[in-house]
């Protein structure tokens, strides 16, 4: 299984919904010009001459960059991350669950280059986030979702194997997430030149493990 990355997962969110072509068309450019130039940096005339229309059709269907940047992020939040979350899943679940160290490496190698192939279009979303509360209230709720899904019965089987601590799967992708966010937000944020994905995969996946793993009495 090939996972989509964001762009594509947009494309697919953006052809099912009931937008008018040059909407679509809009929408599309506005996201990879604020990917590529920052959000205060394009223009409207940028975003025109991008999705060929005129900029007269970007005001009359948006008024404002504001208002298109949250046309982008309804469907992030709604569509694209639940997708992604999903595809995630699917490739984890399908997976042998040899060990945990194994399991947590693959999350962990995963989501950093995860990360890394999306970084300019997350870099735009990720303030947007923190500054919104709502939205980041329902991207949590896409979390929760993902909790009760294949993932339980991967969490359930390492701890009846013994070696995966006997905490709320909650608490335990809690756990995870907040370590990933710590290594791939600097990623995402920061203009980091080439990083060692091996080392940085190594070095989590032994901060996690250490903590999850079930100490023998």
């Amino acid at each position: 299984m090939t996972l989509k990355n964001i762009d594509q997962l947009f494309q697919a969110s953006l052809a099912q919904s009931d937008l008018s072509e040059k909407q679509k068309a809009v929408l599309q450019a506005s996201l990879t010009l604020f990917a590529e130039k920052g959000f205060e940096r394009t223009t409207t005339r940028d975003i025109a001459t991008l999705a060929q229309v005129s900029e007269g059709t970007v005001y009359k269907q948006f008024k404002t960059k504001q208002q298109i940047l949250d046309a982008i992020l309804q469907p992030f939040i709604t569509q694209v991350f639940p997708q992604a979350a999903n595809e995630f899943i699917a490739e984890l679940t399908a997976r042998p669950v040899t060990s945990l160290h194994a399991f947590i490496q693959f999350i962990v190698y995963d989501r950093i280059n995860f990360g890394l192939t999306n970084q300019k279009q997350l870099k735009v979303l990720v303030q947007q986030l923190l500054d919104n509360g709502r939205l980041l209230a329902e991207l949590g709720q896409v979390f929760d979702k993902v909790l009760q899904g294949p993932i339980k019965s991967t969490l359930n089987q390492l701890q009846r194997q013994g070696e995966l601590v006997n905490w709320s799967h909650a608490r335990i992708f809690r756990h995870i997430i907040s370590t990933v966010l710590g290594y791939v937000l600097p990623i995402i944020i920061l203009p980091i030149a080439d990083p060692d994905v091996e080392k940085i995969t190594a070095e989590a996946t032994e901060f996690l493990y250490a903590g999850l793993h079930q100490k023998k009495a």
